[in-house]
């Protein structure tokens, strides 16, 4: 009662009959086909238990939700698709909420129902054409007859675009995120969706607004257990309440990329790139745009480890589109580059990781990563061993999935070699940082950890930072400890 904020007393004495979704049979509907990959328990008997309401004209809907729950931002995009026209009401709680402002809420709703003309809105049909616009699978699914889109994460996505029009297809990247983008996502938002949806969300619609003809999105989702896993499913679901029907979704499970050579390559040569000097970064990408080849991939990284750069190096890792988004992140890294050599999140490693979660026998990438690692030398943002960030993450946080949490731990722990401090950086209101942050490790270094909303709020907090980075970087204490390594 307490947590509900006594909404169903409120209900109760208005004189409506009160049941929970463990009155209704929603063991018996099965919505797997048109929600894939619905990995939380709970939300798959949510969607089901709104499937039973939406479809019986005796039944309405109160779906109470959690302040800043990443689960709920996205159930509550794919119950308002299964409610249609149907009323119903969404009430966001926590300890905080003024109950004043519920009971405004719940009366308004019920003034509706009062007024609303039951069955009408007739019965909903399951969506038999759904998996011809929103496809599982990896990039062997894209058809080359229709232009395909890569969301915009330089250097990486320009790599993968570069060999798909190699491979013939019509392959571009979507435009960076900016100012338009966010407005374009926010005013389809519900409640505290992560910037990362949002944006994500707002690039899509951009570009299905200025172009009608028909194309195809590569949308990534994974496992979960967090809420990224389903931002793709949740775009299908707002396209298609905005009548965006001929854009499709080609939606790859990051788990199951592992067997794809070509983008493996992609990803190495995108660390390699952000490896090197900000300035010969251009110089790079076009080399490895023609051709992107292991042997190509070492010789560069050797080149990389020759430079003569005596900046201190700082890392800075966390969800891959925080760290390379730059409106994502409102613009808080620009400019880091100027003091400090900075080892971008190695997003081979990233995936490397995920992988072998899996069960994935990564021995072979290990060792591709290990001899990047030797010749990159100090500027590797690579661990020295791989299997150190698996051993740390098992002793310091235990089963966790969602977010690559497990990882990013690790990394926070470990760092890179010669790092004077470590950045991480994720969305506001992400779940799986309240777990990190539960997390009892030691650091050597100083971390610092980031929640962005593409605002830039947080630069008064970074900016401290690298003040303190700056003055212990000239210290005589830290400067004969420059040459070891940070673990």
């Amino acid at each position: 009662k307490v947590l509900s904020m006594g909404i169903a007393d409120q209900l109760l004495s208005r004189g409506y009959t009160v049941i929970t979704l463990s009155h209704l049979d929603a063991h018996r509907t099965d919505l797997s086909g048109q929600y894939p990959n619905q990995y939380w328990p709970f939300g798959a008997h949510i969607l089901t238990g709104m499937q039973i309401v939406r479809n019986d004209p005796r039944l309405f809907a109160v779906y109470l939700t959690n302040h800043g729950c990443g689960p709920d931002s996205m159930l509550v995009h794919q119950s308002a698709e299964i409610m249609g026209d149907k009323p119903w009401l969404v009430l966001e709680v926590d300890e905080h909420y003024s109950p004043v402002g519920l009971v405004t809420r719940v009366e308004a709703f019920l003034s509706a129902l009062e007024t609303h003309e039951t069955g009408n809105e007739g019965v909903r049909d399951l969506d038999i054409d759904l998996p011809k616009r929103f496809v599982v699978g990896g990039f062997d699914r894209l058809e080359k007859d229709c232009s395909v889109l890569l969301p915009h994460l330089f250097p990486y996505s320009t790599l993968t675009a570069s060999r798909l029009c190699r491979e013939g297809f019509d392959c571009r990247e979507l435009a960076p995120t900016d100012e338009n983008s966010l407005h374009e996502g926010r005013a389809l938002t519900r409640t505290k969706e992560y910037i990362t949806f949002t944006a994500l969300l707002g690039d899509v619609v951009k570009y299905v607004k200025r172009e009608k003809e028909p194309h195809q999105f590569v949308l990534l989702q994974n496992g979960g257990s967090e809420a990224d896993g389903q931002f793709s499913r949740t775009i299908r679901t707002l396209l298609d309440v905005q009548g965006f029907g001929q854009a499709a979704i080609i939606s790859p499970l990051v788990e199951e990329l592992h067997n794809d050579e070509q983008l493996w390559l992609d990803v190495l040569a995108g660390d390699m790139v952000m490896a090197a000097l900000p300035e010969k970064r251009a110089e790079y990408m076009e080399q490895l745009t023609q051709e992107c080849s292991w042997h190509a991939l070492v010789d560069l990284a050797r080149a990389i480890g020759r430079m003569e750069d005596d900046r201190p190096i700082l890392c800075i890792h966390g969800d891959p589109y925080c760290v390379f988004n730059p409106q994502m992140n409102g613009h808080l890294l620009e400019g880091l580059e100027q003091d400090f050599r900075v080892s971008w999140l190695p997003l081979g490693e990233y995936l490397l990781f995920t992988w072998q979660e899996h069960g994935v026998d990564s021995t072979a990438r290990r060792q591709q990563l290990e001899h990047l690692h030797t010749a990159l030398g100090r500027f590797s943002p690579f661990e020295a061993s791989f299997s150190v960030l698996r051993q740390t993450a098992d002793r310091t946080l235990g089963k966790l999935a969602g977010g690559n949490g497990r990882y990013r731990l690790a990394k926070s722990v470990h760092g890179t070699v010669f790092a004077c401090g470590s950045i991480e950086i994720g969305p506001l209101y992400e779940n799986v940082v309240s777990l990190l942050n539960l997390a009892t490790v030691t650091h050597d270094r100083p971390v610092l950890r980031l929640q962005v909303n593409g605002e830039g709020k947080e630069r008064e907090k970074l900016e401290t930072f690298l003040h303190f980075l700056r003055k212990q970087v000239h210290s005589p204490i830290l400067a004969e400890t420059k040459g070891e390594i940070c673990v």
